[in-house]
């Protein structure tokens, strides 16, 4: 539906002398920007994206419209002027397009008018998506606050540890001393022994 609105719309739009290509990629470059979710914001979208190409469109016109006034004029120029610069041609030709005709006053008329079409688009568009974005994160909220409490972490009985034995600790001490007792016995021992005499001595 989308594409058959969009295909419809563009027909209409584009003029035989205009870039249907052009147009298209404009009206990707926006979709792209908005995503739009709905009809309603594809709606959205479409509506400035149009006024942007017309108001692309009166820009060129009204470009044209000057060089045209600025071409018409140039006879008349040469002979009222040995010489004369490119701003105050075009002050000549805006004052002929602003007092002999209404061209000029149509151009920015319908300036105005695409310009309120489009800000009314992009401010409808970005308060239905602020709606949106708001409903979606209630939900979201609403979700967090239905779910089961986390369970308590699971505690442990502590763990007293004790010697295997009560007397362990006194054999040890035990065993200790009675080896170095031995120990110092055997040191005195070989302390009392007469050192060897040498082969020869006197």
């Amino acid at each position: 539906m989308n594409a058959l609105s969009h295909g419809i719309t563009s027909k209409a739009l584009v003029l035989t002398n205009e870039s249907q290509a052009v147009y298209d990629k404009l009206r990707l470059e926006y979709v792209n920007r908005f995503q739009p979710q709905d009809g309603v914001e594809m709606d959205l979208v479409d509506d400035m994206v149009n006024a942007r190409w017309r108001l692309r469109r009166i820009a060129i016109m009204q470009t044209a419209a000057f060089d045209l006034q600025m071409d018409k004029d140039e006879a008349e120029l040469k002979k009222g002027f040995q010489q004369i610069d490119e701003p105050t041609r075009l002050v000549v030709a805006f004052g002929k397009l602003s007092n002999e005709g209404n061209t000029l006053q149509l151009l920015m008329r319908y300036e105005t008018t695409y310009s309120r079409m489009y800000d009314r688009a992009m401010k409808a568009l970005q308060q239905l998506q602020s709606k949106r974005s708001q409903a979606a994160e209630s939900e979201t909220y609403e979700e967090l606050q239905n779910d089961p409490p986390a369970p308590e972490p699971l505690l442990l009985p502590a763990v007293k540890i004790t010697p295997e034995s009560p007397g362990e600790d006194e054999m040890i001490a035990k065993t200790l001393k009675e080896e170095m007792a031995a120990y110092s016995k055997d040191l005195m021992e070989k302390r009392q022994r007469p050192e060897p005499q040498l082969d020869g001595a006197e």
